[in-house]
């Protein structure tokens, strides 16, 4: 819930503090919850202005700023001006460790094979040139490799996330049913999941998805165990 808290505070806070008093300076603006990124229509000191203004205000939000004319990082993306346009590519902090899960690590075997197409999927959309999309794939197949991932593996990884970057899957909708989680919410599942057909063939069906997915919070009575 703390996510959506906080967007919900931050998308207050930018219509009244950034959007409204420095609308004829910003040209482009996005925000992920608490990450901003615009591109600013004015000088340096403009720039300092209104990071000033905004951290003077009698609110906990205190915002610190990175600019550049050419680079910017945003998230884990690297913008950057190529030939009059905006190119992009995926960025890493730097580091001397190899964070992979190793391949012999206790964990689920699906979820260790997993791993290499969820990786290689970072990599491919979201680079703009293809030259530094095989770069970055080599050095994450290498980074496999020392964690003892097979060719196999990897290779098979690698295949799937060429079909899925270049097919277009429809995004399924899901509906989500929240509750507080007590003895009773087994039963309550088994027997949506033992009637969805039916529920799907009612007269509201278009506002029922194909799959469910139930979402809990716990109960009071848990929390105090805790």
């Amino acid at each position: 819930m703390a996510p959506m808290y906080a967007n919900g505070y931050m998308y207050i806070f930018e219509q009244e503090n950034i959007l409204t008093p420095f609308q004829t300076n910003i040209a482009f603006y996005r925000r992920y919850i608490d990450d901003i990124i615009m591109n600013w229509n004015g000088t340096p000191d403009s720039t300092t202005h209104m990071l000033e203004t905004i951290n003077n205000l009698d609110t906990p939000v205190r915002l610190t700023m990175t600019t550049d004319t050419q680079t910017v990082h945003f998230l884990d993306i690297r913008l950057y001006k190529e030939d009059n346009t905006i190119a992009y590519t995926l960025f890493s902090k730097p580091t001397n460790r190899n964070t992979i899960l190793h391949a012999t690590s206790h964990h689920l075997r699906h979820l260790i094979n997993s791993l290499p197409h969820s990786q290689f999927l970072r990599v491919i959309p979201n680079n703009s040139n293809i030259n530094n999309t095989h770069i970055q794939l080599q050095q994450m197949w290498d980074k496999f490799k020392s964690g003892g991932y097979s060719n196999k593996i990897l290779q098979a990884a690698l295949d799937k996330c060429y079909v899925t970057s270049t097919t277009e899957l429809p995004k399924e909708k899901r509906l989500v049913f929240p509750s507080t989680y007590t003895t009773m919410s087994h039963h309550l599942k088994k027997s949506l999941d033992h009637n969805w057909r039916i529920m799907r063939n009612d007269l509201i069906q278009s506002s029922i998805t194909i799959h469910e997915i139930f979402g809990y919070r716990l109960h009071t009575l848990i929390n105090t165990w805790r």
